[in-house]
C-alpha cells in the first residue's frame, strides 16, 4: 500500500498548514480595517463559526488519509489561490472547506484511481453531496483551468520544500495580496457550469482544441456525470480522527 504524505513528508505538510495559516492571519487582518463588517460576503465554503479543529491538525488529517503524492498538496494550494483571485475569501471560516475541496480535485485531475466523493468527504468530515457542491462552485471559480504549468508548480512547491521559508511569503501568492480588492474578480453564482465549447483562445488556426483545453473538458465532462442535487449542511465533523 502506497505511504501517506504524512508518513512520507511530514515536513512538507507542515509547511502547507503553515501557508494556510499565514494566509488566514492576513485575511484576519484585511477584515479588521473593515469598518463596516455587513460587507463581509459569505460563501458557500464559510462554517456557521470557526472549525475547532486548527487548520495544521486538518492538514496532518489530510495527509493520513490520502494516499497520493505530495505534489498534489502542493497543486491544491496553486487552485486555492486561484479561488482567492476569483473572489472566494480564504479566511478562517472557510480555509478548511476550501482546501479540502481544491485538494478533492487536485487528487482526481493528478492522480489515477481516484476513490471518489464518498471517501474524500469522509475523510474531510462534511457529507458527500455537500463536496460534489462545492466542487461544483470551485470549478467555476477557476473556469474549469485545472492545468498548472512547470513554472507554476515550481513557484509553489520550491517554498513549501524550502522549510526556512517564511510562510508568509507564499501566504501573499495564496491570498492575492498583490491585488487590490476592487480588481479581484467577484464570484458570480452560475446555475449552468460553463460553456459548452472551447473559447476561440484555446484553439489553434487549424481549429484543433490545444492540450490544455481537452484536459479541462474531461474534467467538466467528469463533473457532470457525478452531478447530484446539493444539500447545504453547514453541521461539519472537523474534530481529530
Amino acid at each position: 500500500m502506497r505511504l501517506s504524505v504524512a508518513e512520507e513528508h511530514p515536513e512538507f505538510l507542515q509547511s502547507v498548514s503553515l501557508v494556510l495559516q499565514a494566509a488566514v492571519d492576513l485575511d484576519l487582518v484585511s477584515k479588521a480595517q473593515i469598518l463596516d463588517k455587513r460587507h463581509v460576503v459569505q460563501t458557500s465554503f464559510d462554517s456557521v463559526s470557526v472549525p475547532g479543529q486548527s487548520i495544521g491538525a486538518y492538514v496532518r488529517r489530510l495527509g493520513r488519509r490520502f494516499r497520493c503524492g505530495r505534489e498534489v498538496f502542493a497543486i491544491a494550494l496553486v487552485y486555492s489561490g486561484r479561488a482567492v483571485a476569483a473572489g472566494i475569501p480564504l479566511r478562517a471560516e472557510s480555509v478548511h472547506r476550501l482546501f479540502l475541496t481544491s485538494l478533492a480535485l487536485a487528487a482526481k485531475f493528478h492522480e489515477d484511481g481516484s476513490p471518489g466523493n464518498n471517501l474524500y468527504a469522509k475523510w474531510g468530515g462534511i457529507p458527500a453531496e455537500e463536496l460534489c457542491g462545492l466542487e461544483i462552485k470551485l470549478l467555476q471559480a477557476l473556469k474549469y483551468r485545472l492545468f498548472v504549468d512547470a513554472e507554476e508548480f515550481e513557484a509553489c512547491e520550491s517554498p513549501l520544500l524550502d522549510h526556512a521559508c517564511c510562510p508568509k511569503v507564499l501566504a501573499t501568492i495564496v491570498q492575492g495580496v498583490g491585488l487590490e480588492p476592487q480588481t479581484r474578480t467577484p464570484l458570480k453564482e452560475e446555475s449552468a457550469l460553463g460553456p459548452a465549447t472551447a473559447p476561440v483562445s484555446a484553439c489553434t488556426r487549424k481549429g484543433h482544441v490545444d492540450a490544455s483545453w481537452r484536459r479541462q473538458e474531461v474534467a467538466r465532462r467528469r463533473m457532470r456525470a457525478h452531478r447530484r442535487p446539493v444539500v447545504r449542511c453547514r453541521t461539519a465533523s472537523f474534530g481529530e480522527n
